[in-house]
């Protein structure tokens, strides 16, 4: 494919390229009588721009608290007093009442290797008393 370059060349041109870049920009240019900066150029307004920014996180705050306490909390409340309000299962009580008593209890679990169960809350003390021991010796 090749190309024309006659329509190249006339960009490169300055007064073709000064007299449309004119023609573009004339709504920007100022003589010199007028102040450098014009308002019909499109001030900003900070206190605007702010303000709708603070709108709009309120707006997300607001929506984010209406819908958890509104939807997700109610849901969740409802969910939660409808398991507890579900009678357990027989074999789960089961389990939950051997767990328990595995957990506060003392028995053998191996009496042929030596090995015995004791309540959580003493094996955790037991081995909080162990652990300092380790390291008062270091």
């Amino acid at each position: 494919m090749s190309h024309s370059h006659s329509s190249s060349s006339k960009l490169h041109d300055s007064a073709t390229f000064e007299h449309e870049l004119e023609v573009h920009d004339s709504w920007f240019r100022h003589d010199p009588s007028q102040p450098h900066h014009q308002a019909a150029h499109g001030g900003t307004n900070a206190w605007g721009i702010n303000a709708v920014m603070v709108a709009t996180l309120g707006l997300v705050v607001v929506t984010a608290l209406v819908t958890y306490y509104g939807a997700f909390e109610p849901m969740m409340r409802d969910l939660r007093e409808k398991a507890e309000a579900r009678p357990l299962s027989h074999e789960y009580q089961t389990g939950l009442s051997a767990a328990r008593s595995q957990f506060n209890s003392y028995e053998w679990a191996d009496p042929a290797k030596g090995l015995v169960r004791v309540p959580l809350d003493v094996a955790m003390r037991l081995q909080m008393e162990e652990h300092k021991s380790l390291g008062a010796k270091r």
